[in-house]
């Protein structure tokens, strides 16, 4: 039985995560794509702006993941679109705090190690493993 539902998230993928009481979504839209929610009451905290980087196309969101240690307070989200995962802060400013471009197809899952030091992307032709220690340096 169903405990509680709200309404607004268009979820289109691996895109949701649940940490710290926080529940992060990330939607298959242009706007209020990356949103986080109260889990226990259901209401929405703020929307994380996700916004087109000045040399890609707009990404519409299939994937996302929330870091919890080393990128605690970060969300990892990729998609269609520009075939890239950007690493921005989880809270209403969306700073970006890196980019993995290129990837060349379709992102449709994301995952941190966890100690974080490595993610694997997964896109429609690859899978991708990403030292996050070599690719931060140039994030």
């Amino acid at each position: 039985k169903s405990v509680r539902s709200f309404f607004g998230p268009h979820i289109c993928g691996d895109s949701l995560d649940v940490s710290h009481g926080v529940i992060t979504t990330a939607s298959h839209r242009r706007f209020r794509a990356i949103q986080t929610w109260d889990l226990g009451s259901g209401q929405l905290i703020h929307d994380v702006p996700w916004l087109p980087a000045a040399d890609s196309e707009a990404s519409l969101i299939l994937a996302a993941q929330v870091g919890r240690t080393a990128f605690k307070g970060t969300v990892a989200a990729g998609g269609s679109g520009s075939h890239e995962v950007r690493l921005i802060k989880n809270d209403a400013s969306g700073i970006p705090i890196g980019r993995i471009a290129d990837l060349g197809s379709v992102v449709h899952s994301i995952a941190f190690s966890p100690e974080e030091d490595r993610m694997a992307v997964v896109c429609a032709q690859s899978i991708n493993l990403i030292d996050l220690k070599v690719a931060c340096k140039y994030l």
